[in-house]
């Protein structure tokens, strides 16, 4: 990883493809690793780098993390989502880039798993 990397915000197209544009934000072609369907979370894991982050320590959001959330806005409305957390920031497929506490803030999240993804080394 170079430390120029960051993360792209990108727009999911559709209401099951928050995970694919969580590849697409890290320089992976997410779209084009599952197309057409759901992304289920074991898939996640099984992607070349990537895996479940289990442990929380001083360098946690060095390097990408996939949160799998289930988050409730302030309207009381329940989702399974995933965005990408990187610093401070959370890159949310839906609604864009938040600072951490900001997005903590607007929605009730609960994580329910965590995935270290690498950029894309072929974007490097």
């Amino acid at each position: 990883m170079t430390l120029d990397q960051e993360v792209v915000q990108k727009f999911q197209q559709h209401d099951y493809d928050c995970g694919h544009t969580c590849f697409d934000m890290l320089g992976y072609d997410g779209h084009g690793m599952f197309p057409q369907r759901e992304l289920e979370l074991p898939e996640i894991a099984r992607v070349p780098g990537v895996s479940r982050f289990e442990l929380i320590t001083p360098d946690y959001c060095k390097q990408p993390i996939m949160w799998a959330i289930r988050a409730t806005n302030k309207r009381g409305e329940h989702r399974d989502h995933l965005v990408v957390r990187h610093q401070d920031k959370i890159f949310c497929p839906s609604y864009g880039t938040f600072d951490f506490r900001n997005y903590i803030s607007e929605f009730d999240v609960e994580v329910v798993e965590r995935f270290s993804v690498p950029f894309n080394p072929a974007q490097s």
